[in-house]
């Protein structure tokens, strides 16, 4: 017998298990574990209590992670990891859960539920689109060699993210960061983050948010194309990965995107954004 709960008293062990066996055979590698998990958390400003299970019996087979923010006035929820067991899938188990959510969230009072999903995914773009949620962007994900990156060399330093960071940094890139990738997100993850920068006269003409154990540039944005390359290589320089990621960048970001292709990252994922405008009749 199926039964639909929070997550709030589910163990982080028994979401990790679920979230693997959820992607094994998805397109984008995903292999979750506890730190991995607490950090997504944070960064996606996850709520447990208003994310959800499908259980069979006590055995979590599918599940949807949700975040809360307030974006621009509107009180928003974000899809940030939804997935059904394998052996479950194909099923209408995720459609089941999906309309449990969506059910709950609107009682929450929540007006706006977000997510993302790969543009080629197409059972699951019908599925979101059956249930009502419009497309409301692409995002583009891009990766880059490091080792090509590290040639780059010149005067770019990297501090722990200063508090007032926003500030000072946001006005020097051309697009609206992500939800996994705002402001908000940056500040809850910031003890794992470098801000990398390149100065003239004192004034940031580039600047980058590395987690450097991942490899992942959460945000980026200059004034000065010149000074790419040195805020790359020392980005490269500093990761330990053998590459370099940016994801969810607004596609129609063009001027962006040419620059991060001349510098050699290349586009691997693209998904669109979508949302649903909740009911609360």
């Amino acid at each position: 017998m199926f039964s639909f709960r929070a997550l709030n008293d589910v163990p982080g062990a028994f979401i990790v298990d679920a979230l693997n066996d959820a992607f094994a055979n998805y397109p984008v590698a995903v292999q979750m574990t506890g730190a991995k998990l607490d950090f997504m958390l944070r960064e996606r400003s996850v709520r447990l209590e208003h994310s959800f299970g499908l259980f069979d019996q006590d055995f979590l087979c599918g599940l949807v992670l949700n975040g809360g923010r307030s974006i621009d006035g509107v009180q928003t929820a974000y899809d940030a990891g939804t997935g059904t067991r394998v052996a479950y899938q194909g099923k209408g188990h995720g459609a089941k859960l999906l309309q449990q959510t969506i059910k709950q969230l609107s009682s929450f009072g929540y007006q706006r539920y977000l997510l993302e999903v790969l543009t080629d995914n197409t059972p699951a773009v019908g599925l979101y689109r059956r249930h009502g949620f419009a497309i409301q962007q692409e995002l583009a994900c891009y990766k880059a060699s490091c080792e090509a990156l590290a040639v780059h060399t010149g005067i770019a330093t990297s501090i722990d993210l200063p508090s007032a960071w926003p500030n000072r940094f946001s006005s020097l890139r051309q697009y609206r960061p992500s939800w996994q990738n705002s402001d908000a997100a940056v500040t809850a993850v910031g003890e794992r983050c470098q801000l990398i920068a390149v100065m003239q006269e004192q004034c940031p003409c580039a600047y980058a948010v590395l987690v450097a154990e991942t490899g992942n540039i959460m945000q980026i944005g200059w004034d000065d194309e010149q000074a790419v390359a040195a805020l790359l290589g020392r980005c490269a320089a500093l990761a330990a990965t053998a590459e370099l990621r940016i994801v969810n960048i607004p596609a129609a970001a063009t001027a962006t995107e040419r620059v991060l292709l001349e510098h050699g990252f290349r586009r691997f994922v693209t998904q669109y954004e979508m949302a649903l405008e909740l009911d609360h009749a």
